[in-house]
């Protein structure tokens, strides 16, 4: 668990969070608690809903193994707009979730 104070923008350290652990597939930020989630699964379903932020991001070619070849852009690598998902309704489904408090300080 890390925990980021000061930050002006923590969905976008959270997003960076994600690309650097390796079994991390999607991200959620929760505005309100300053709450970072990480899922190691790709997202069963998705909604707008305002006061937090989403996206899936694909490790960081820095963090892979030297056999691995880096991705095309890191800038196309997460995204906070919604992605349509292969299983959209699994409610069986495992969820594993890292997860990370942002605190903010005025």
């Amino acid at each position: 668990m890390q925990f980021i104070e000061n930050s002006k923008r923590p969905s976008i350290e959270c997003q960076n969070w994600c690309r650097n652990v390796e079994a991390c597939q999607a991200w959620l930020y929760v505005d309100q608690s300053g709450q970072c989630d990480l899922h190691r699964t790709k997202a069963l379903s998705l909604s707008d809903n305002t006061g937090f932020k989403f996206g899936r991001c694909e490790p960081n070619p820095e963090s892979l193994s030297p056999t691995a070849s880096p991705t095309a852009s890191s800038s196309a690598a997460a995204s906070k707009t919604p992605i349509p998902s292969e299983g959209a309704t699994l409610p069986s489904a495992r969820r594993e979730i890292f997860r990370q408090k942002h605190e903010l300080h005025h």
